[in-house]
């Protein structure tokens, strides 16, 4: 089991104890998700896709905070934000703009793209080591500035 899993877990514990309702619903909610994926492929799920798991329920949450401000359905937003609040703290500590940069340029160096059309070729050997750390289209953003 990933030391993120666990972490959720324990959490789960942790909240049931202290009878907090939105953390351990939020916290059950994900680790549902989790077992489902280990179910339907029949595997346990690593460390890394228990990060991107948890990355995409906050993008959803993020996608629904968003639709519900445009709407001026702060009733909907609320709730959302707190949830997005629990699982972030899951997350690994995120790369900082510069360090991102510096990962970028590497791979573009790495790779020889000189093009926009080569930016395949830069994201393959980008995004393995940025998984779970950067965000991917802000990745793509500063490759595709680099590249002519």
């Amino acid at each position: 089991m990933s030391s993120t899993r666990k972490n959720l877990e324990d959490a789960l514990k942790t909240a049931m104890k202290a009878r907090d309702s939105l953390t351990v619903d939020t916290l059950r909610f994900m680790n549902a998700a989790l077992r489902r994926i280990e179910v339907d492929e029949r595997r346990t799920l690593e460390e890394v896709e228990v990060v991107q798991n948890i990355q995409k329920g906050i993008k959803r949450m993020n996608e629904t905070i968003d639709a519900a401000v445009a709407a001026g359905r702060e009733d909907v937003a609320a709730p959302e934000r707190a949830q997005r609040e629990v699982l972030q703290r899951f997350l690994p500590q995120q790369m900082t703009d510069a360090e991102l940069l510096a990962v970028v340029e590497a791979c573009i160096s790495e790779s020889g793209a000189v093009l926009r059309k080569e930016q395949g070729k830069v994201m393959a050997l980008l995004m393995p080591r940025i998984a779970g750390v950067a965000d991917g289209k802000l990745a793509a953003k500063l490759v595709s500035e680099r590249l002519k």
